[in-house]
């Protein structure tokens, strides 16, 4: 960015602003930003973002017979996402079924490599019932990174 500085001024302008908003993305590390201004010293100044649990950003549980349909939108920064557990509870509380599924190569070859989107992801759990699909109330839904575990218990609808 070409920033301009009046004299005896204490701060820059881009565009005749003298702030900037930055927005990180979804993916941790460092960044560095360096402003070079001609006979006078480099300015540097980094950043760490650290690494987080996945963050869930919405979250859906629907009975759509003879299916549960789970969908699930989020990111994670340390593109690591590997463990899916799905826990279903009846109307009453108790537990029918836990599930869990290893998806770290599906999150690795559909929304880590190459993607333009950081470590942003949208998915969508589809679970066969048979039996009657409106006795299931609840899922417990866990995602694994190398952070740690993100967490949301969802009513079907």
């Amino acid at each position: 960015l070409s920033l301009s500085v009046a004299s005896g001024a204490q701060t820059a302008a881009y565009s005749g602003q003298s702030a900037l908003a930055f927005q990180t993305g979804t993916t941790a590390g460092t960044i560095t930003l360096t402003v070079n201004f001609p006979n006078t010293a480099t300015f540097t100044q980094s950043y760490s973002i650290t690494p987080t649990i996945v963050q869930l950003t919405s979250a859906t549980a629907v009975r759509s017979s003879p299916n549960l349909v789970i969908s699930l939108a989020g990111y994670d920064n340390t593109y690591s996402a590997s463990q899916l557990n799905f826990t279903f509870y009846d109307t009453s509380g108790a537990i029918i079924a836990p599930v869990g599924i290893n998806a770290s190569g599906n999150f690795q070859s559909l929304f880590f490599n190459n993607n333009q989107s950081g470590g942003a992801f949208q998915l969508q759990a589809t679970f066969p019932v048979t039996g009657d699909i409106t006795k299931i109330g609840t899922v417990a839904v866990t995602v694994t990174n190398s952070a740690g575990q993100a967490a949301t218990t969802l009513t079907f609808q």
